[in-house]
């Protein structure tokens, strides 16, 4: 059997995680507004997440309840000490006033509060949070942010000065494949040999050169392929 203890202590529509551990620190915390006295209820906790309750019984004073309370404590009337625990606690949801004196109080679970121990070290999903740590790997997360790539410049390869090199646009016969550059010819700023095999070419054209969009006005003969100044 158990006993009723009805206070002001903390609103479900608040979202604010509560706990005291014994009755003695609810009643320190927060401001009791009706307890059943001597007087026991055989309290139905439904499926243990929500239920229902009905309040009418007289306290030792005579004064009913007054449909003021916001949150329930159900303890076993053999320890309903103040050093004792209670059984579950309850947030008020919704008062009904059926009569005079009467009410049927709609009731959920404070499951947080009630299993404590085991919510704060259970697995999580964090929507938002506040991070302090820059070495936190969350805030490396993907947060499913879809963004364009903005361009914010461009410069030809003709409209660059001198000082700042010189580009080489490269164009070699497909015979060339896997051929080189030999040492020892006019290659500005590079020595050695470069291995065809490993560039990548970007475009591939079925006319020769000369006769494509590619020609230039100047090129240099580099051992199978021509090289365009620019």
């Amino acid at each position: 059997m158990s006993k009723i203890l009805i206070f002001n202590y903390n609103n479900y529509y608040n979202r604010i995680i509560k706990k005291e551990n014994t009755i003695g620190a609810y009643k320190t915390a927060g401001s009791l507004v009706y307890n059943n006295g001597d007087n026991v209820t055989n309290f139905n906790p439904n499926d243990g997440v929500t239920t229902s309750l009905i309040i009418g019984t007289k306290i030792a004073d005579g004064t009913g309840y007054g449909g003021n309370g916001d949150y329930v404590l159900v303890v076993d009337d053999q320890h309903a000490q103040d050093t004792d625990a209670p059984v579950s606690r309850w947030f008020i949801i919704e008062h009904e006033r059926t009569r005079q004196g009467q009410f049927n109080l709609t009731l959920k679970r404070d499951i947080i509060a009630d299993y404590y121990d085991q919510v704060i070290v259970a697995p999580m999903i964090v929507n938002r949070a506040m991070i302090d740590d820059i070495n936190n790997n969350l805030l490396y997360n993907s947060e499913g942010f879809d963004l364009n790539q903005i361009k914010k410049g461009e410069v030809k390869l003709t409209q660059r000065a001198h000082n700042e090199g010189t580009y080489y646009a490269l164009y070699f016969a497909k015979s060339a494949a896997g051929a080189g550059v030999p040492e020892g010819e006019s290659f500005p700023n590079i020595s050695g040999t470069i291995q065809l095999s490993t560039i990548p070419y970007d475009k591939s054209i079925a006319t020769p050169i000369a006769d494509s969009l590619y020609k230039a006005a100047t090129y240099t003969n580099l051992g199978g392929c021509r090289m365009q100044l620019m």
